[in-house]
């Protein structure tokens, strides 16, 4: 759970505050993401960030591009919105938080479990 919490603040601090958004997409029809992230980007970063289910993508980037894309999911099938305040919307920023991330991870002790669950 530390690692989890690290990567979580890692990624945070790479992006300042109300630069980042994320927000999970549902029931966007087949074949429609990459046409909805290239529509809204308009020289942002926004890319699908997770496949929560066969239902649901959690987009990320720029905040603006994530808006955009939202309103282009609305219109090519129902959307909810998820926004917070994380994302990655350039790759430098990103990448700084993965090397924190990966030395943290090389230093941890993994070891097989000592009782059952």
């Amino acid at each position: 759970m530390r690692l989890v919490r690290k990567r979580g603040q890692y990624l945070q601090q790479a992006v300042p505050p109300g630069v980042g958004a994320m927000a999970a997409l549902l029931r966007l029809p087949e074949g429609k993401l990459d046409e909805v992230l290239e529509r809204a980007a308009q020289g942002e970063v926004v890319s699908a960030a997770n496949l929560n289910s066969p239902d649901q993508t959690v987009i990320a980037g720029h905040a603006g591009a994530v808006a955009r894309a939202m309103e282009l999911a609305k219109a090519a099938a129902r959307a909810a919105p998820c926004s917070c305040p994380s994302a990655r919307p350039s790759t430098a920023p990103y990448e700084a938080a993965q090397e924190r991330l990966r030395a943290d991870l090389e230093a941890a002790d993994f070891r097989d479990l000592s009782r059952p669950w």
